[in-house]
């Protein structure tokens, strides 16, 4: 089995608001100082703050070290191509 396909249970673990780690990532959008966006098995996951970096990406593993001053986690659902939205305006579109 190929390690990249092997899904991981998504986790959001921080210490404080100034250092965290997540699981269950699957694809890294941007890492910017201000935001961090990545694709997580329970969506899309923003990262806002400041002075935000990445310490330590296993891209195996799908694990995220990061660092810096978090004022907000927000989750968006995200669809692959071919597959339905999920959530409320998934099913308004139905």
């Amino acid at each position: 089995m190929d390690a990249r396909n092997v899904e991981h249970e998504h986790k959001l673990t921080m210490i404080g608001r100034k250092q965290g780690q997540i699981s269950g990532i699957t694809k890294v959008i941007s890492i910017e100082e201000q935001q961090i966006i990545l694709i997580t098995d329970a969506g899309k996951m923003t990262i806002s703050g400041r002075e935000l970096h990445a310490g330590k990406l296993d891209v195996v593993t799908g694990v995220l070290e990061f660092s810096g001053m978090v004022s907000g986690v927000s989750y968006q659902d995200y669809k692959t191509p071919g597959q339905k939205a999920s959530g409320f305006v998934g099913k308004l579109f139905k």
